[in-house]
């Protein structure tokens, strides 16, 4: 029994479990694409006012916004030659998709750099000065991390300025907290925008990727519980087989204890906590085992609720299969029995 259990998970882990553990680094990756992203891109000379984020803000299931103005040409204010880049003004609702600091001690006056930005402005050391095209001066104060779905900006340097001060803004990115919700923010999103021409405004969603996400997860997810469905459906008709033939070997003990006293109740508590016993260790060393071979292959390894479901499902199966037999055991005439040779 504690072998039969063992296998049926380990069988489950290898198979569908695996399957399970290539489907959250697919997921996983079409979510670092930015399945979860609107992006508002206004022309030359229609940029959108800064009030717009905090109407934009007032839709609940949005995640992360950020405010972007037109660009401004900045160089390294060490090095006299023709390398400019842009640089924007930014509002940002939280830091943290950014890495940006929680308080910045002079906004308007130091800004962030990605690594490519870094790079063109010939700053190794992540700091020094930046001569913008309008005679401003910024400070770097260190890297910026550019999610995915900024790539577009690349290369970026950002200063982080209040939602007044942004300035018009040229590009607004939004995240929502979940891909099926991008679809619906970007409907309500559009009349808050307040544009006057919607012809110089491109929105353009992750839409495409949030449903080829949903469309994989669910595919994976069917065939994966058809699979374990099987496999624990074998085990349940296995183990009652097995649980049966070993009632029938014991009717004598059984019976013995039915005639000293022993209720049908107790017989089938007991005979259900020996498999339940039997089956959480079988399924402990079958989900231990089998993930322990994945990563020596270096296979997709499921996560940990999804081996802790196994291992439980495992022993609610074997419970389940213990059933029958159990109250065959306990309906056992002990008078009969202990006739039995």
């Amino acid at each position: 029994m504690f072998a039969l259990v063992a296998a049926s998970c380990a069988s489950v882990i290898l198979t569908s479990g695996r399957t399970d553990g290539a489907q959250e680094h697919v997921v996983a990756s079409l979510d670092s694409a930015g399945t979860r992203s609107i992006t508002v891109q206004a022309s030359t000379g229609s940029e959108l006012d800064p009030a717009v984020i905090g109407r934009v803000r007032r839709i609940r299931d949005i995640a992360w916004l950020g405010a972007f103005s037109a660009p401004i040409d900045g160089h390294n204010s060490a090095i006299r030659d023709d390398t400019n880049l842009p640089v924007r003004n930014m509002f940002a609702s939280s830091p943290t998709p950014l890495h940006l600091p929680r308080s910045i001690p002079l906004p308007g006056k130091e800004g962030w750099s990605s690594q490519s930005a870094l790079f063109d402005l010939g700053l190794p050391d992540k700091v020094g000065g930046i001569s913008l095209s309008n005679g401003k001066n910024i400070d770097v104060a260190g890297e910026l991390v550019t999610p995915s779905y900024l790539n577009f900006l690349q290369p970026l340097t950002v200063v982080p300025v209040s939602a007044s001060d942004v300035g018009p803004i040229s590009v607004l990115v939004i995240t929502v907290k979940r891909p099926t919700l991008v679809s619906a923010v970007t409907r309500a999103m559009l009349p808050l925008l307040g544009t006057t021409d919607p012809t110089k405004i491109t929105i353009s969603t992750s839409q495409n990727l949030a449903e080829l996400r949903g469309l994989i997860k669910e595919q994976l997810a069917a065939s994966s519980q058809a699979l374990v469905a099987i496999i624990f459906a074998v085990t349940a008709a296995v183990l009652a087989a097995m649980l049966y033939g070993l009632v029938l070997m014991r009717r004598k003990d059984f019976g013995r204890r039915r005639a000293l006293g022993a209720t049908r109740s107790l017989v089938i508590g007991l005979v259900t906590f020996q498999v339940a016993f039997l089956a959480a260790g079988g399924a402990v060393a079958g989900v231990l085992g089998s993930e322990l071979t994945l990563a020596i292959q270096q296979q997709p390894i499921p996560g940990v609720s999804y081996a802790t479901a196994v291992a439980v499902l495992a022993v609610i199966v074997s419970i389940a299969a213990s059933v029958i037999p159990a109250v065959v055991a306990a309906r056992r005439d002990p008078v009969a029995e202990l006739r039995v040779p």
